[in-house]
């Protein structure tokens, strides 16, 4: 790998400063709401009923999901550990390790996801299951419980997908067609 400049040094470590203050301020928020919330509802058998926020469409109330996001693998955490490992060594590789860079667009939704793989992973290690507490409601339909972190996964996961699909610029700032422009 050839030596890089002193600006090019400084700007990757810049790069570098703002991917994880991003990711560390995403996961911090992730878990003090879950700290906010589990300590003021109690735990999931404690809780009574739902606080609302807006009454049958947005409320709080905490439940332990031994699974991932909505409630699929259930039972299987101790599965989804070595997976998070994974899914942020495959992030960091993306952001810091490859050769091609990616556009800013990218690099931000890849530093909220990161932090919400933290977030997560950090309940199933101390926890031994990850604390949802946002319900949101539609006349009858549920949805899952879920966190920030949740959140933070799931939008940065349709995002990329969705870009990857109609943005011709999505990964790399050069375009799906680079590649084979190249070969």
């Amino acid at each position: 790998m050839p030596e890089e400049s002193g600006g090019a040094k400084e700007a990757s470590l810049g790069r570098f400063l703002q991917f994880w203050g991003v990711a560390v301020a995403a996961t911090a928020a992730d878990l003090l709401t879950k700290w906010i919330a589990f300590a003021s509802l109690g735990l999931p058998e404690q809780q009574q009923s739902e606080v609302w926020l807006i009454r049958k469409v947005v409320g709080f109330r905490t439940s332990a999901n031994y699974g991932s996001l909505f409630g699929l693998f259930q039972g299987a955490g101790w599965l989804l550990i070595p997976a998070s490992f994974v899914a942020l060594a495959v992030i960091i590789w993306i952001v810091h390790f490859r050769k091609r860079r990616i556009d800013n667009f990218t690099f931000w939704v890849l530093a909220f996801l990161a932090g919400g793989v933290v977030g997560n992973l950090y309940d199933r290690i101390v926890y031994g299951f990850v604390r949802d507490f946002i319900g949101l409601h539609a006349g009858s339909f549920t949805w899952p419980y879920f966190n920030l972190a949740d959140a933070y996964i799931t939008v940065g996961i349709v995002v990329l997908a969705v870009r990857s699909l109609f943005v011709k610029e999505a990964v790399g700032g050069e375009g799906r067609d680079a590649d084979s422009r190249r070969a």
